[in-house]
C-alpha cells in the first residue's frame, strides 16, 4: 500500500538541484515492489507497469495521465542507483523525525517497512500444521488506497495474497475515482435477487473458467460483482497477484484491479455481509482490508483446501461463489507467474461475461476440477 508519511521541506536538500524535490509519496508503492528490491527487480517492475499503463483500457480510465507522471517519477528516481540511495536515504531521515510515519504502509505485495500493517500481518501458529504465517490482512479498501480492500495511499484497495516468504496477505485498491469507468456503478448497486444464480465466463490467455455466482452467499457483493462485469469493468483488467503460502502451497490469484497494481478501484465500496461458507478451492471472494465496509471491485480464487485456515482465521472475505468449470486455466494463471507475488507480466481477464440467471435446478456447464 503507498506510504501516509510526508516529508519535511528540508529534506529537499538531500537531492541535487537537477534531480528536484524528494516525492512526498511512496515510489515502491507505485511499484508494487519492495524497498529491498534489486535493481533488476526495480527496472523490471518499472518496464511492467509502463506496458500495462500504455494498454489501450488503461488509457481509457480516468487518472491515466497521472499514472503515468508518477511511474516517471519513480523511474526518475528508483532506476538509477545514486539517485536511489539519495531517496532512501532522505526517507529514513524524514521518518526519523517526530510525528513521522516510518514508512508504515506497503505496497501490494510488498514486506512491511514499520507501522500497523493494513491487516493482520502477525504471525499465525496454526495448530496441527506447525506453519508459521503472518497473515497481513491488506485486501485493499480503506479509503484513500487501494481499489477493493486495504488501502494505501488515501484510497482503499482490494488486494489478497500470501507472500511467497511466507506472509499471507489480502488488499484491495483504492476505490476512488481514478477506477471509475463511463457506464459502470458509482456506488453500491442492488443486491442480488436471493436464491439467484448465474455464470460469469473470464476469457484469458491461459484459457476460460466459469464462475458460478450465488446470490445466497453473500447478496451485496454477488449484486456488486455482477454490475461491474455487465458493464466491462473488468475487461482488460490483470491479476495482478498471485500468491504462495511459506510451504509452498498454492494460495490465491487476485485480479479486478483497473489499475493492475493494487491501487485501484470502482470509486466506492460496499457494505460487509457475513460468510457462512469455507474457502475451499476454486472458491472465489472478495478482497478488501481490515476496516469495516471495505470491498471494491478486487477478488481472488482459493487455489489449495489448505488456505482455508489461513483464510477463516479473519473470514472476512465475503464468498461470491466457486469456479464450477476451468480450474486448471486457473491454476495456469497462478504457473504463468514463475513463482512472483507480483508477476512481470500478468495474466488478464481479456473478457468476463455474465450469463442469463439459471433456472430451478438448472446446474453451470462442467464440475469442479
Amino acid at each position: 500500500m503507498t506510504d501516509d508519511r510526508r516529508r519535511a521541506g528540508g529534506n529537499a536538500s538531500r537531492s541535487s538541484a537537477s534531480d528536484g524535490p524528494i516525492p512526498a509519496f511512496d515510489l515502491y508503492a507505485v511499484l508494487g515492489v519492495r524497498s529491498e528490491s534489486t535493481h533488476q527487480e526495480i527496472i523490471e517492475a518499472i518496464a511492467a507497469l509502463d506496458r500495462r499503463l500504455r494498454t489501450a483500457a488503461a488509457r481509457d480510465r480516468p487518472g491515466a495521465t497521472a499514472r503515468l507522471k508518477r511511474l516517471n517519477v519513480a523511474r526518475h528516481w528508483l532506476a538509477d542507483p545514486a539517485r536511489r540511495r539519495r531517496y532512501d536515504t532522505a526517507v529514513a531521515e524524514g521518518a526519523a523525525g517526530a510525528g513521522r510515519v516510518p514508512r508504515g504502509r506497503v505496497a501490494a505485495g510488498s514486506a512491511r517497512r514499520g507501522g500497523s500493517s493494513s491487516w493482520p500481518s502477525r504471525p499465525l501458529a496454526l495448530a496441527g500444521a506447525g506453519i508459521v504465517l503472518a497473515v497481513a490482512a491488506f485486501l485493499v479498501l480503506r479509503p484513500g488506497g487501494l481499489g477493493g480492500g486495504a488501502t494505501a495511499s488515501g484510497s482503499p484497495r482490494s488486494s489478497v495474497g500470501a507472500s511467497v516468504t511466507g506472509n499471507a496477505q489480502f488488499g484491495s485498491a483504492s476505490p476512488g475515482a481514478s477506477g471509475a469507468k463511463a457506464g459502470c456503478p458509482t456506488s453500491q448497486p442492488p443486491a442480488a435477487p436471493a436464491g439467484q444464480r448465474r455464470v460469469a465466463t473470464i476469457k484469458t490467455a491461459k484459457g476460460s473458467f466459469e464462475i458460478t455466482l450465488d446470490a445466497d452467499l453473500s447478496p451485496i457483493a454477488v449484486g456488486n460483482f455482477e454490475a461491474l462485469a455487465s458493464c466491462g469493468y473488468y475487461d482488460g483488467v490483470v491479476f495482478h497477484r498471485v500468491a504462495t503460502l511459506q510451504d509452498g502451497t498454492p494460495f490465491v490469484i487476485q485480479g479486478g484491479d483497473p489499475e493492475g497494481t493494487g491501487t485501484g478501484g470502482p470509486g466506492y465500496t460496499i457494505q460487509d455481509e457475513p460468510v457462512t461458507a469455507k474457502y475451499v478451492r476454486g472458491t472465489v471472494a472478495m478482497a478488501r482490508t481490515s476496516a469495516p465496509n471495505s470491498v471494491g471491485s478486487q477478488f481472488f480464487v482459493v487455489l489449495d483446501d489448505k488456505d482455508e485456515a489461513v483464510l477463516a482465521s479473519a473470514n472476512t472475505y465475503q464468498i461470491i461463489g466457486s469456479v464450477t468449470k476451468g480450474m486448471e486455466t486457473v491454476d495456469a494463471i497462478y504457473q504463468a507467474a514463475g513463482g512472483q507475488e507480483t508477476p512481470t507480466h500478468p495474466i488478464a481477464m481479456d473478457k468476463v461475461t455474465l450469463g442469463p440467471p439459471l433456472s430451478g435446478g438448472a446446474s453451470p456447464s462442467g464440475g469442479t476440477p
